[in-house]
């Protein structure tokens, strides 16, 4: 069974999130789920800071034009991925950066007025790109307004020319 990451007054009055990606660890490299139930769980719910780096991390891998019904969500940063364009760590930033203004543009827009400054994105910064045979790690870290941070590590699939 799935817990709370915390304690639950800490998410009274609060909006909360499904947990997408299970077994994530605050410190550390940690292999991840994608699913939002796991067999015999329940699930679980985040808010605060783990709720702005999943939605983070969902839009940056949503491929633009990917959104039935929405064709502006998403980012070109999967998009140039899967069509081979990463040849190298400038080409997988400049992907990044420019990913990164739709990223922030779509947040705000999304943003309620009552959402508490631990959920609102301040910024997200491309630390580390790692090139491997068939996969590019990238690391960011996502601060939110509140000053609150997370290190968010993604291996990516890609065919490398």
């Amino acid at each position: 069974m799935a817990l709370l990451s915390a304690q639950p007054y800490q998410y009274a009055g609060r909006s909360v999130d499904i947990l997408m990606f299970d077994d994530f660890r605050e410190r550390g490299d940690t292999l991840v789920t994608q699913a939002l139930v796991l067999p015999g769980q329940r699930g679980a719910v985040i808010a605060g800071i783990e709720k702005l780096a999943q939605r983070f991390v969902i839009e940056l891998l949503t491929e633009q034009g990917s959104v039935l019904g929405d064709p502006t969500r998403g980012c070109p940063f999967m998009t140039d991925a899967n069509r081979n364009r990463w040849n190298s760590q400038q080409d997988v930033n400049s992907s990044f950066n420019l990913s990164l203004v739709l990223i922030q543009s779509r947040m705000v827009q999304d943003q309620l007025p009552t959402d508490p400054p631990d959920e609102r994105l301040r910024s997200a910064t491309l630390t580390e790109i790692i090139f491997t045979r068939d996969r590019v790690a990238i690391t960011i870290e996502i601060q939110s307004v509140a000053g609150t941070d997370r290190v968010v590590l993604l291996p990516l699939r890609t065919t490398l020319r």
